[in-house]
Parts: C-alpha cells; sequence; structure tokens
C-alpha cells in the first residue's frame, strides 16, 4: 500500500468535490499534495483526486461516471466493494490500486453524506430535507 493518505484532508477536498465548491477545492488539492508520498500508489491515488476535480470542474457532467445515474445505498456500496476490491487486489499495480483506493473513498464519503448523485439536477437527500423543513 502506499504512504501515510491524510485522511482528514482527503475527506474535506472530497466534500468540496462533491458539493462542486471547485476554487476550495484546488485550494485544497494544493495543500494536499505535499503531504502525499512519492510512491506509485500515492501517484496513483493523487490522479484520481485530480481527476475527479477536472471532471467537476467541466461543464458538462456526461465526462463524470458518478453523474451518470442515481445510486442508491445498495448499488453505491457495491461500487464501493468494486472499488475497493480492485485497490486490495495482487492483481493491480501500485499505481491502479492507489487510484481505486482513492474512488473508494470518494464513495465512502458519498455515502456517510447521503448523496447518491453528483449531478447537477440532482439535490442531494440533506438538502431535500432542509427545504422540507423551512
Amino acid at each position: 500500500m502506499g504512504g501515510t493518505v491524510p485522511e482528514a484532508a482527503v475527506d474535506k477536498y472530497l466534500r468540496f468535490i462533491v458539493d462542486r465548491r471547485i476554487a476550495d477545492a484546488e485550494k485544497e488539492l494544493e495543500d494536499l499534495r505535499p503531504k502525499m508520498g512519492d510512491t506509485n500508489w500515492d501517484r496513483g491515488y493523487v490522479r484520481a483526486l485530480e481527476g475527479l476535480l477536472l471532471t467537476r470542474k467541466a461543464n458538462n457532467d456526461n465526462y463524470l461516471f458518478f453523474t451518470k445515474r442515481e445510486f442508491d445505498k445498495k448499488s453505491l456500496k457495491l461500487l464501493m466493494k468494486g472499488f475497493s476490491d480492485i485497490a486490495g487486489s495482487l492483481l493491480y499495480g501500485d499505481y491502479d490500486r492507489g487510484y481505486f483506493s482513492g474512488l473508494a473513498r470518494l464513495v465512502k464519503v458519498m455515502e456517510e453524506a447521503g448523496i447518491y448523485s453528483l449531478s447537477n439536477n440532482t439535490r442531494n437527500h440533506a438538502e431535500e430535507a432542509k427545504a422540507i423543513a423551512q
């Protein structure tokens, strides 16, 4: 496995990605890069984080896998399991395992936040609950 991943900083960054707070995500990623190691695993992990930012910045959500459909809790768990299985499999190289570890972390953050899609057209459940309560 890779170096020490600053989990709190990664989770903060991924929450910015989920919320499409691009400027905050860019700053957090710049702060995060020097904290990562220089192994192939670390490079794959960072590349996943960078790719999420690039696709989130794009005006066209068709390039981001997570916007292609609305997940439910079960399908999100299956997705996280699939990414985690690849991340832990010795059939893949360190770079790929790091990359899929980064994607698995995004799914975990989405699940914890109760967000099942990153589409701009889909409000997350927490926002809907706030709107109903007001």
